[in-house]
């Protein structure tokens, strides 16, 4: 019997914290768009260690979406599209365009070329 009540007690528990932790991710997806934003002005107006925080958010945002499309959770969409370019891939357009803001924006020549994860992808599910 004690072990029936000792068993039902820590399932209550996980369940209470799976559900605490549902909650606090429906609370960040709703602040995300908010976070998002003060990120991006970070990262292009920031100086020190708030621009490095809003590029840091950039860089965890864009693995997530790279998961989300099927690509290695470790590895960037720039990486993808570089790795997409070389090998001649209709995805070549995209990696352009990423390309060009990168260097209209932000000064960075050749970003997806440079952002290329040679050790990134073996998780990766589709392919550019």
């Amino acid at each position: 019997m004690k072990r029936l009540i000792f068993f039902v007690l820590v399932k209550s528990e996980a369940l209470f914290w799976l559900f605490v932790f549902l909650v606090l991710a429906l609370v960040m997806s709703l602040l995300s768009v908010v976070i998002n934003l003060v990120a991006l002005l970070c990262a292009l107006f920031g100086k020190g260690k708030v621009k490095r925080w809003g590029i840091n958010c950039f860089e965890g945002l864009d693995n997530y979406r790279s998961a989300q499309t099927g690509g290695d959770p470790d590895d960037t969409l720039s990486s993808r599209l570089g790795k997409a370019r070389k090998r001649g891939s209709k995805w070549t357009f995209i990696a352009n365009k990423v390309d060009l803001v990168a260097i209209e924006i932000f000064k960075d020549a050749n970003h997806c070329e440079k952002s290329i994860e040679r050790d990134e992808g073996k998780k990766q599910v589709t392919r550019y």
